[in-house]
Parts: structure tokens; C-alpha cells; sequence
């Protein structure tokens, strides 16, 4: 039994605790050098609050950790592999020497099984073809812009795109125009289900309704203290550049404020007065507006081509993700929406653009591939996709080393 294997024998047995072994060896994996034994202490006790020396004696005494010992002799730096050896100036004991230190980090085998570990975790749920794809992402982070959908704040309580407008149903009464507004429901197109909610309802027959509808659902979702069930931490924490989102909620914003990442609050398109001053500071830019103001909000079919179709916007569009590389997630390719979003704004990203996305078909993957989006196509659950992408967002942060 090798002396992975060992470990992983005692924590079945519940000996140790797995998780807390795996979270030592993966800080002690990022460190990749020798530290001092009073250093690795203090990491060991930052997971484990107490023990720590015992956690050290089974890291050694499971051949986890490789030592060695620094001293000083006649101004001479020493190292040897055996505490009790003579040393080869003096005839000492190395042990015995003034400036003596213990010195350790993880053992090769140990940082192969790890890998291979980690590999196993990541590929889990993604298929081991698109590693190319996130070893592009996370060279060109320097470059990479998170574009949000609606899908990163589900977890939250709010709805996606298509789902935000499903309860406009209740305004239609005949069936036909229920069996119609369904049909656009489930192909995602949102302007069909507007139009038709407007022309055949009398209770949204207006933009400003329809827009006052939006602003009065989402904000029955209040955003709580929920780490565990978003991604928009570590988004924060991968990031380089200004955030994008389709949004109109404020997750992004409490999530800012929360951690103190020092972006700047609520950046609306109409805000932005010169796109030199704004990629100096980082911003979260609501593209189609946001929730406290309705006049600010892109929702409505003629909303969506006033805004992509004139020239100073594409313009404004053009110069703020020049020479950026753009990653997508929380959106699903199968809706029409994003299909016609990503049309307009294809044109600008000049094919530097990559799709997080979740069970897609291989005929959505063709679809794909023609427009020049790299997808990187998770495949669980939807109760796992938070946990996968956390895996992702782990690699781009150099946390999962593979």
C-alpha cells in the first residue's frame, strides 16, 4: 500500500479527516518549495485550529512530507537529509548546530497522486477535451471578461430569463394565446412572449409595464449571506477586468461589498460617459440596466434593437471590449435570447469568445462551433453545476493543480 493510499485507508476509517487532509496537501501543492516546519505549523493549524503537531507527524511518518535539515557552519548554509548526521566541516552532529531548521514539503509521489487526484475531481463532470480550452482561459486572464446570465443568480431565488417572464401568462385568457405564449416559452424567445403578452393582455400593454412587472418580481428576492450557492465569489477572485451582466438584480454588487473587492458599484451603459475613464477603474457594468431604474432597463424587443442597432452604442460597445477575451456563463445557448445577444455582439468580440454552459446536445455544440464560441459543456445535474464551476474557477485560480 503506497502512502496515498494509506491516507486514504485511515480516512475511511475515520481516523482523519479527508477533507482537511486534502486542504493541507493542495496549500502545501501551491507553495511547490521547502518551508521551514514553524511555517507549515501555522498552515496545518489554520485548517485544524488544534493537533497540528500531530498532523505534522502524519504527514511525515507517512512518507507525505520529504526533510530537510538547514544549519549554519563557520558562515557556511548546510543542508543535510539525516537529522543525526556529522557535519562535514566540523564533525558535529548537524542537530547539534546553532542555526539549525527543519525543513519540508510534499514528496513527488505524493504530488502525482494529488494531481491525478484533482484531474479525477475536475473531469468529473467535464470531459478531459476541453482542458485546452481552460488552459487558454487561464493563460489570457490578464484579458478575459466575465460576461453573467441569469443562470449564475438562480441560486439565489431569482429566475432566468425566459422563467422571469412565465408568470405574464396569467394575464392571457384565451387558450390559444396560452398555447402560443407556451410555444415561445419553450423555444426561449422572450420578445414573442412579450409581444404577444401585450398585444393579447390587458393588464401589461405597454413597455413601462412589462419593465415594472420585471423590477417588481426580482425585487421580492432579497440576496442573503450564501457562499456556498453562487459562483460570483470566486468570479471576483479570478477576475482582472470590469464585469459584465445582463442582470438587472444587485448579487454582483452585495457579493462586491461583501468581500470588499473594490469594484465599482452599478455601472449602467447610460453612465458611461468616456470608455478611457471607465477601463481605468474595475467596474460591474449592468449592459441592459438595472433593477432601481426602470428607464435604464432593456427588456422589450424594440428596447433590444434601438440599443444594438445604433452606431454610437457599437461604437462605445467596440472600444470598451477591444482586444478582450470574453467568457460567458449563466447563460443557455439553447434559448433564443442569448442566440440573438450573442449575434449582435459576435461581431465586436472577434471570435475571442468562450462559453461556460451545462448539457448541451452535440447538435447545440455545432451550432456553437459555426459561431466561433468555445464551449466548455458541463455535464450533471443542475443541483452540481455550482460545485463544477467552483472546480473550474479553482484551476483558473491556480488552486487545482492538474
Amino acid at each position: 500500500m503506497n502512502c496515498w493510499e494509506s491516507i486514504r485507508d485511515k480516512t475511511e476509517n475515520k481516523e482523519i479527516d479527508f477533507e482537511i487532509f486534502y486542504l493541507l496537501l493542495s496549500e502545501f501543492q501551491k507553495i511547490n518549495s521547502y518551508q521551514k516546519k514553524r511555517n507549515v505549523e501555522k498552515i496545518i493549524k489554520k485548517y485544524c485550529l488544534v493537533n497540528e503537531l500531530l498532523w505534522f507527524d502524519l504527514f511525515v511518518n507517512n512518507q507525505i512530507f520529504k526533510i530537510e535539515y538547514r544549519y549554519e557552519c563557520n558562515d557556511v548554509s548546510c543542508s543535510e537529509k539525516i537529522s543525526e548526521a556529522k557535519c562535514d566541516l566540523c564533525g558535529e552532529k548537524v542537530n547539534e548546530h546553532d542555526e539549525f531548521e527543519i525543513f519540508v514539503r510534499l514528496t513527488k509521489n505524493i504530488e502525482e497522486y494529488l494531481k491525478e487526484y484533482n484531474r479525477n475531481l475536475l473531469f468529473s463532470n467535464i470531459n478531459k477535451k476541453y482542458l485546452p480550452t481552460l488552459k487558454d482561459i487561464k493563460k489570457n486572464l490578464s484579458d478575459v471578461v466575465f460576461f453573467i446570465g441569469a443562470g449564475v443568480s438562480i441560486p439565489l431565488g431569482f429566475p432566468n430569463w425566459v422563467n422571469l417572464f412565465k408568470k405574464l401568462e396569467e394575464g392571457l385568457v384565451e387558450e390559444s394565446d396560452k398555447k402560443k405564449f407556451k410555444e415561445y416559452l419553450d423555444y426561449g424567445d422572450v420578445f414573442k412572449m412579450i409581444e404577444l403578452i401585450k398585444r393579447e393582455s390587458s393588464l401589461y400593454r405597454k413597455d413601462v409595464d412589462i419593465k415594472k412587472y420585471v423590477q417588481d418580481e426580482l425585487k421580492k428576492n432579497k440576496v442573503n449571506d450564501c457562499d456556498n450557492l453562487t459562483n460570483y465569489k470566486s468570479i471576483f477572485e479570478v477576475s482582472r477586468n470590469f464585469i459584465v451582466t445582463t442582470n438587472y438584480d444587485h448579487a454582483l454588487e452585495w457579493r462586491n461589498n461583501k468581500d470588499d473587492f473594490g469594484y465599482r458599484d452599478l455601472i449602467s451603459f447610460n453612465r458611461i460617459s468616456g470608455t478611457t475613464e471607465f477601463l481605468k477603474e474595475l467596474s460591474i457594468f449592468h449592459i441592459h440596466g438595472e433593477l432601481d431604474s426602470i428607464d435604464s432597463m432593456i427588456v422589450t424587443e424594440s428596447d433590444y434593437i434601438n440599443f444594438y442597432r445604433n452606431k454610437k452604442n457599437l461604437d462605445k460597445l467596440t472600444s470598451i471590449f477591444s482586444g478582450k477575451r470574453i467568457v460567458f456563463i449563466g447563460f443557455s445557448f439553447k434559448d433564443k435570447y442569448f442566440k440573438d445577444l450573442f449575434g449582435e455582439l459576435n461581431e465586436i468580440f472577434k471570435e475571442n469568445s468562450y462559453i461556460i454552459t451545462n448539457n448541451l446536445h452535440s447538435m447545440d455544440i455545432d451550432d456553437l462551433v459555426e459561431e466561433n464560441l468555445r464551449e466548455i459543456n458541463i455535464e450533471c445535474d443542475f443541483d452540481k453545476i455550482v460545485e463544477t464551476n467552483e472546480l473550474i474557477f479553482k484551476y483558473l485560480k491556480s488552486e487545482l493543480i492538474i
